[in-house]
């Protein structure tokens, strides 16, 4: 029990108090942007049908040459074919292999993409990845839901559900953001996620096997740390949010206030109000990051500010180029990384530390 509790320590100790407000923030976002979507999508077709006529939801806008042709993307049967599909194969595969009940199942999948559709907006404005903080969020409600006498093997495996679903539909809004940069078309975008799924399946486990014979590790065994978390999380929350420090959930509840308020004053305050308001996602991704992430984002928002009072035409007109060479970059430097590792190399640089 003591090393449960110490593996899930960041969410009974003081890190619970900017992590799970932030959670509760994020999620609160995104169901605000999904009803708000809903009104407008209702709102519009309302229209419509009282002016006795049809036009497009968005006004067509004439092709510069570097927007990615949505008509050109997979038609709508196969994208509701293929969730409806994976929402039954996950029914009939979860209660078999994980004994998770059915009912739970479906929750998982019909709440993920909720949280999908508000977190594809922050990783289209920021590149964040909130994906694993949903997936321990369902560990938490799941756990507490089993309560003290259920196993964890059901929290755990819909987690990791909720993780799969939500990671692969950010990775695939993270290619429209570069076929938008690149004027590529959305059916090549989507061509190339299936291929590079296909690829990561062979390419993923050799890696893993060169980089175990390299170095060569003390113990056949490799302790899986983040494993060890989420099996905390789902063995110490079995007793309810009565785990969480104190006055925690209160906390909590109160981001989930302040997330609606930011979205209504955003949509529909007035325009000094709405002009500085921070976004509801952007304050959670602010409180659930890094300090070492997020000062780097503040550093090249400086950066950028400085750039635009220089030289505003230079900035509008070559920020985005800078910055997609800024990301191609770190992706070539980590895949140098890690060549280094899986060879062996050593580094020419050591630091130590040593108990005084």
């Amino acid at each position: 029990v003591s090393t449960q509790s110490t593996w899930a320590s960041g969410y009974q100790g003081v890190e619970a108090y900017s992590k799970m407000p932030a959670i509760f923030l994020v999620c609160t976002d995104s169901v605000y942007k999904l009803l708000s979507l809903l009104g407008t999508i209702y709102r519009h077709q309302r229209a419509q049908a009282e002016a006795g006529e049809t036009t497009p939801l968005h006004e067509e806008e004439p092709d510069v040459g570097m927007e990615p042709d949505i008509d050109d993307g997979m038609p709508l049967w196969l994208w509701v074919g293929g969730t409806v599909a994976g929402m039954a194969v996950a029914m009939a595969v979860f209660p078999f292999l994980f004994k998770a009940p059915w009912y739970m199942t479906l929750l998982t999948c019909l709440a993920s993409p909720i949280w999908t559709l508000g977190m594809a907006f922050g990783v289209g404005i920021t590149g964040s990845n909130m994906a694993s903080s949903c997936g321990r969020l369902m560990i938490i409600l799941f756990s507490a839901w089993v309560g003290q006498d259920g196993s964890v093997i059901p929290p755990l495996a819909l987690g990791s559900l909720c993780v799969a679903i939500i990671d692969s539909a950010l990775d695939l809004i993270r290619n429209f953001k570069t076929a938008k940069l690149v004027g590529c078309p959305v059916r090549s975008v989507i061509y190339a996620q299936f291929i590079g799924v296909a690829v990561s399946c062979v390419v993923s486990p050799a890696a893993y096997y060169f980089v175990l014979e390299s170095n060569h590790p003390p113990t056949d065994t490799l302790k899986a740390i983040v494993a060890g978390t989420y099996r905390a999380l789902a063995a110490v929350f079995k007793g309810g949010f009565g785990e969480l420090p104190d006055n925690c959930l209160a906390f909590c509840l109160a981001a989930v206030g302040i997330a609606v308020v930011m979205n209504l004053l955003v949509e529909f305050g007035p325009g000094p109000v709405r002009k500085w308001t921070p976004s509801a996602l952007a304050v959670g991704l602010g409180m659930y990051l890094d300090p070492g992430q997020s000062f780097m984002t503040f550093l090249a928002l400086l950066f950028k500010w400085a750039w635009a009072s220089v030289d505003p035409v230079g900035c509008a007109r070559d920020v985005k180029l800078v910055g997609s060479g800024l990301l191609a970059g770190d992706g070539i430097g980590s895949l140098f990384t890690n060549g280094v590792t899986i060879f062996g190399v050593e580094s020419p640089m050591r630091v130590t530390f040593t108990d005084t």
